[in-house]
């Protein structure tokens, strides 16, 4: 759920909200957008394994959204230059 929501759900609310609802244009809303599609930080899942909360699953997180993030901002980048 959280892959999903970072990856697809919050990308996808910035572009109607700024691209579509507010007619936003240009560099900044796009950078915004691309940045909020990008993967989680690896420095949240070091920090949370030294502290010894769910090292597993902050590695597992991180471990899949990177590869994941690499289709979804190609996909964003796509979106992002149709419009």
């Amino acid at each position: 759920m959280g892959l999903s929501y970072k990856l697809v759900l919050f990308p996808a609310l910035l572009f109607l909200i700024h691209v579509e609802l507010l007619s936003g244009s240009g560099q900044v809303i796009r950078a915004s957008i691309l940045e909020a599609a990008m993967a989680q930080m690896i420095t949240a899942s070091i920090l949370a394994t030294s502290h010894g909360l769910k090292p597993r699953l902050a590695n597992m997180i991180v471990g899949v959204g990177i590869p994941l993030s690499l289709f979804t901002l190609a996909v964003r980048h796509w979106t992002l230059e149709r419009t």
